[in-house]
């Protein structure tokens, strides 16, 4: 059986931790994988890993090589500078004549999102390899998740959730519809441009780290008054982290952001979805569809199954 071919690939901020690069490495060599990088992988200019030539070519040759999982090493900054120089149609060309799973997070959801609103090409919203492969311990959540969907194109998963507003019992049954979101800030920077997904009836998924709940609660509000949020059947609240409360905050926190986002907005708002800038994650398919079904009970988890 011939190893999959997996590939790194910097398409924003430069590798701040070389070893944790290295121990991702020796993690998927480990588990079977033929490993190689992309050419300005390590490369540093400023802040970024390369200049945005570089990193440009780095990513055409990523769609355009026979690579069966590509792997973003980290986030940062960056692709915002290269979406006016993609020609989206040819990489989603290139996704169909050499098909492949482009997985990641954090700056590189605006790949995804772009691709998904002028394509509808699927990626993969899913680990870093710097963050998630090359932790110490890796997350076994995390990669049974990652695993499932790299050999099967879903994944299936529970989770305990929070209820905003409605109970469970108004919520319960099944639900179906098209996966997207990511991270909130990003998500919002998209408004008013062309690589914005229009989603009707979707499931929206969102995430956020390093930002104050005030914060994430303009920003929700700012999908709800953009008419986004009311378009959705759901809305998924994964992890909110590393953030600091202050003393003046007086006890606003994120479920009283939460909660006033929910009062303007008929569509449910469910939190806990494992997903984020955290160890313990799923990986979703970007632009494929998810099944959720809701329990009658408080206490009982969410069933989950989602496909590219």
């Amino acid at each position: 059986m011939t190893a999959p071919a997996l590939c790194f690939f910097s398409p924003s901020g430069s590798v701040q931790d070389a070893d944790a690069l290295q121990r991702a490495a020796s993690f998927l060599q480990e588990q079977g994988y033929a490993l190689s990088y992309q050419p300005h992988t390590l490369a540093q200019a400023q802040r970024f890993a390369g200049d945005d030539k570089a990193r440009l070519t780095d990513l055409h040759s990523v769609f355009e090589s026979h690579y069966d999982i590509a792997i973003a090493t980290r986030g940062g900054y960056g692709l915002t500078r290269l979406l006016p120089q993609l020609d989206l149609a040819y990489l989603a060309a290139q996704l169909l004549a050499r098909p492949k799973k482009i997985v990641g997070h954090s700056d590189l959801n605006l790949l995804q999102l772009a691709l998904l609103a002028q394509t509808q090409a699927v990626t993969w919203c899913g680990p870093m390899a710097c963050f998630d492969l090359g932790a110490t311990p890796v997350n076994p959540f995390m990669w049974q998740q990652f695993s499932q969907a790299m050999q099967t194109g879903r994944v299936n998963f529970s989770f305990m959730p929070t209820y905003l507003e409605a109970t469970p019992v108004t919520l319960a049954g099944h639900y179906r519809g098209r996966l997207w979101g990511g991270n909130l800030s990003l998500l919002c920077s998209l408004i008013g441009t062309p690589w914005l997904p229009t989603i009707t009836d979707g499931i929206l998924f969102l995430e956020e780290v390093n930002e104050h709940p005030y914060r994430v609660e303009r920003m929700l509000l700012q999908l709800a008054q953009a008419g986004i949020l009311a378009r959705q059947q759901l809305i998924l609240v994964g992890q909110v982290t590393a953030y600091r409360l202050a003393e003046f905050d007086r006890g606003y926190d994120l479920p009283t952001a939460l909660a006033r986002v929910q009062a303007e907005v008929a569509v449910p708002i469910i939190a806990g979805f494992p997903f984020g800038h955290v160890y313990e994650k799923t990986c979703l398919p970007i632009g494929g569809m998810i099944d959720l079904t809701i329990p009658h009970a408080t206490t009982a988890a969410i069933e989950v199954m989602a496909t590219a």
